[in-house]
């Protein structure tokens, strides 16, 4: 990595910098350069190159309402749940922090017992915290097993997750990645340590939990972090200072303009919507460039009566770059059409 100084600003991350509900962020995997050594180096006022990074494959994540998935009643203090191959993953937010409190796979929901913080807020320069959260996962499970040459009866199978997060807000400064640079970023370095207990319940004259294996996992990652775009630019796992998992955040609004989307001046409502679209501001609207998450442009139309139809748009997120009369933007902002 290529380190300068510049002039560059400290920011603070807050609680209406994380993930949404209907936010929706498209990231680009590099599976080439695994298994490189990068030494992560850490400070004040950096600036961090990661334009080398390889778009091989891409993956999206996405965050919906807990109260339109199947398990909602299972959660009921969730306010965001992330939808996954296998199920989803529900989280609790605040303007003091965002913890996950629980998950659904195939048709197992597990609420933790003691929730895991992710993110406190508000976040900068030298914040530390730490927490940990615990799952514990009981299973029916009839059948016997031969232990000391006497067989023994089982019912039940209990694995106890314990999760130890250690984070650290280590530098802050610029980065650079292969779609745009952003200044005023936050650095952080995250460890966690996640232990297995797996027990079994035995039958009959002795009846008690017998452990049977403990297994622990380390994960250690770094990402940068920027006002607005409620999501890791760069993320990287490592081992040592061996690449483990590399991506980047393939941001739609650098292909369009860097205003910041959260203080457009204009008002796109309904929205999410169906048909139409309403605008509100205090200049009319004159046309808009309506682009998908990619940063595709999908279409230019003109408006009249500050309205438009969206039914030709499919169910889906979009961007909306509105201009006005004299052709000057006047606001970019996000839509949701629901079918």
């Amino acid at each position: 990595m290529l380190l300068t100084s510049g002039a560059i600003a400290q920011i603070t991350l807050y609680a209406s910098d994380a993930p949404q509900v209907d936010d929706e962020f498209i990231n680009a995997n590099d599976t080439t350069n695994i298994d490189t050594v990068l030494p992560i180096l850490t400070g004040t006022n950096m600036t961090w190159d990661f334009s080398w990074i390889r778009n091989d494959s891409q993956d999206t994540t996405n965050y919906v309402d807990p109260a339109t998935t199947p398990n909602a009643t299972t959660f009921p203090t969730a306010t965001l749940a992330q939808p996954g191959q296998q199920g989803y993953t529900y989280f609790f937010s605040d303007q003091d922090h965002l913890e996950v409190i629980g998950g659904q796979m195939d048709t197992m929901a597990v609420l933790f017992e003691d929730p895991l913080t992710y993110f406190i807020f508000p976040l900068s320069y030298d914040s530390i915290f730490s927490d940990t959260g615990v799952m514990n996962i009981t299973i029916a499970y009839d059948t016997t097993i031969d232990i000391g040459g006497q067989t023994v009866s089982i019912d039940s199978v209990r694995i106890r997750r314990t999760m130890i997060l250690n984070d650290t807000v280590t530098g802050w400064g610029s980065v650079t990645t292969p779609v745009t640079t952003y200044d005023d970023v936050l650095q952080l370095k995250s460890n966690e340590v996640d232990v297995d207990s797996i027990s079994i319940h035995t039958t009959g004259f002795i009846s008690i939990w017998m452990p049977i294996q403990n297994m622990s996992t380390t994960i250690n990652k770094w990402e940068w972090f920027t006002k607005y775009k409620k999501t890791a630019l760069v993320s990287l796992e490592v081992s040592g200072d061996t690449l483990k998992k590399i991506s980047y955040f393939l941001d739609p609004s650098a292909n369009i303009e860097t205003e910041s989307i959260g203080n457009s001046s204009i008002i796109v409502f309904p929205n999410p919507a169906t048909t139409q679209i309403n605008f509100s501001s205090k200049t009319p609207v004159s046309y808009v460039e309506i682009f998908d998450m990619k940063g595709n442009l999908i279409q230019k139309v003109s408006i009249k009566n500050q309205s438009m139809s969206v039914e030709n748009l499919p169910s889906g997120n979009y961007l909306i770059k509105s201009f006005d009369k004299n052709y000057k933007l006047a606001g970019i902002n996000k839509l949701t059409i629901l079918r």
